[in-house]
C-alpha cells in the first residue's frame, strides 16, 4: 500500500493530498510547474513537495513588500506603540506620555506606521486619533505574542 502525505498550501489554503509511490491512488495530486528551470544541477529530494510548492509561491515583489511590512515590527518603540492602539484610539500627546518619548518622536513612528498602513487617523476638531488599520494588524501583535510566550 502506498504512502499517503497531505502538505497544506498556507498560500492557497488548500490540502493537496498527492501519491508518493505512483500507483494512482493519491487522491489527485496536482500536477505543477518547477522551478527546476534555475536549478537544473540539481535533484529534488521530493519532487512532488518542489512542483506543489513551487507553482504556489508568490512573486519576488510580493515577499519583497511583505519583507517591508514586517520590517516595521523589528522596532521595540513601534510594537509597543502598535500594542497600545490595539487597547483604544488615542491621540499622538496621550501616546507619548504611555510610551515615555517625545510627541515628535511618536509622530515619526506614527508618519512609518500610517506609509505601511498599520495604523490610520482621524480628525477630531484639532485632534488626530490613532487606531491600528484592521483587524489584520491586531491578529500578527496577537500570534506574534502568542509565539513569543510559548518559548
Amino acid at each position: 500500500m502506498g504512502t499517503k502525505r497531505s502538505t497544506r498550501c498556507v498560500s492557497v489554503g488548500c490540502v493537496i493530498i498527492f501519491d508518493t509511490t505512483g500507483t494512482g491512488r493519491g487522491g489527485g495530486a496536482e500536477k505543477c510547474g518547477t522551478g527546476a528551470e534555475k536549478n537544473r544541477e540539481l535533484s529534488a529530494v521530493n519532487p512532488e513537495d518542489v512542483d506543489i510548492i513551487s507553482h504556489h509561491l508568490l512573486s519576488d515583489d510580493d515577499y519583497f513588500e511583505l519583507a517591508g511590512l514586517f520590517k516595521h515590527f523589528g522596532d521595540p518603540t513601534r510594537v509597543k506603540l502598535l500594542h497600545a492602539l490595539g487597547m483604544c484610539e488615542l491621540c499622538v500627546t496621550d501616546l507619548a506620555m504611555i510610551l515615555n518619548i517625545t510627541p515628535s518622536a511618536v509622530s515619526h513612528q506614527l508618519n512609518a506606521l500610517k506609509a505601511a498602513k498599520l495604523v490610520r487617523g482621524r480628525r477630531e476638531a484639532q485632534l488626530i486619533y490613532y487606531s491600528l488599520d484592521d483587524e489584520h494588524v491586531r491578529l500578527l501583535l496577537d500570534v506574534g505574542y502568542e509565539h513569543k510566550s510559548e518559548r
